[in-house]
């Protein structure tokens, strides 16, 4: 969980209690997360664009996937 929280921080530049909550809010996946602030739309719509890109967050954040 702390590397999750290290990793979300440094992609995101959230505090680590925003992080620690963003990441909760998100299940714990960490790709998930990481959408739902970069892209942001809610941890349903961060999990359905990683779906639609088969798992590949570069697609998802480089806007490929529409939401």
């Amino acid at each position: 969980v702390d590397r999750s929280i290290r990793i979300l921080m440094a992609f995101t530049d959230l505090s680590r209690d925003a992080a620690a909550t963003v990441l909760k809010d998100c299940g714990g996946k960490l790709k998930t997360a990481i959408v739902h602030v970069k892209r942001n739309v809610s941890p349903e719509t961060a999990q359905q664009l990683l779906k639609q890109a088969h798992g590949h967050l570069r697609q998802v954040l480089e806007g490929t996937e529409d939401v």
